[in-house]
């Protein structure tokens, strides 16, 4: 395991593929169940979209939503497809819908504000869309959105709000560092996990707005550690977490990873 820290709000941390099947009876192909379609879609529209066929990769998608609408990989990958189409409106309904799946509570309880949910909600997926806009201008692999990853972010904005500290290190024995935070939520470790945390506070006036969570990822990118976390070509998946209190201060987290055997 590696472990390199470089910058005061940026850490790195270093330590498969879909298979599907059609079922087979004793008089050959049976018809496919709505979960197995909707499998077969997402897998078929994961290779239309490899190949830039975005009008084909969409429309399987939302089939495969429309087949089962509680799953949530329909959502991630029409998310990343509305981000290669430039839709940025769609993309960041379609990041909502991801971001909303596992938002409350996070495991230790803490909340956000009730109010603020669907503000909190649209400054994530903001950020996200943000995140693949940059990677994408830069040539890179777009990252899918994990609402399990998000909440490995979130508990840690959560708790940096409330236990009054700004730093990578938890105070919390079993979320001391990313890598723990990340076993936390998925019980695995990650092959590679990078940091990203940031603060805004004071004034007369509420920081939490959608202009200065988009200021905060420019800065990110105007700081070399924090830039190079975000085109890092090793990740694969992100997760963003915001916390807000009663005056408007907000924290914000981005997980940054690549699980064991993802592609």
């Amino acid at each position: 395991m590696r472990i390199t820290h470089r910058g005061d709000s940026r850490l790195l941390v270093w330590l498969p593929a879909l298979l599907l099947a059609f079922v087979v009876g004793a008089t050959g192909a049976e018809e496919l169940t709505p979960t197995q379609q909707a499998e077969s879609d997402v897998q078929a529209a994961r290779l239309e979209m490899g190949c830039d066929n975005l009008a084909k990769a969409v429309a399987l998608l939302q089939g495969a939503r429309d087949l089962q609408p509680q799953w949530v990989v329909p959502h991630q990958y029409l998310a990343l497809a509305y981000q290669k189409q430039a839709e940025q409106e769609k993309a960041v309904a379609e990041y909502v819908l991801v971001q909303n799946q596992n938002y409350e509570p996070v495991p230790s309880g803490r909340s956000n504000p009730v109010e603020s949910k669907d503000a909190v909600l649209r400054a994530e997926a903001t950020t996200l869309w943000l995140i693949n806009q940059s990677r994408q201008e830069n040539k890179l692999t777009l990252l899918r959105p994990d609402p399990r990853l998000a909440v490995a972010a979130r508990e840690h904005s959560l708790e940096m709000r409330d236990l009054g500290y700004f730093e990578h290190t938890s105070p919390t024995e079993n979320l001391r560092t990313p890598m723990d935070r990340f076993r936390a939520v998925f019980n695995f470790l990650p092959r590679c996990i990078a940091e990203n945390i940031a603060r805004r506070w004071g004034g007369d006036t509420p920081c939490f707005t959608l202009e200065k969570v988009s200021q905060t990822h420019q800065d990110f990118l105007n700081s070399p550690a924090h830039r190079e976390n975000l085109m890092l070509t090793e990740i694969t998946s992100v997760g963003v977490g915001i916390a807000i209190n009663a005056k408007g201060d907000y924290w914000l987290s981005e997980e940054l990873a690549k699980y064991g055997g993802q592609g």
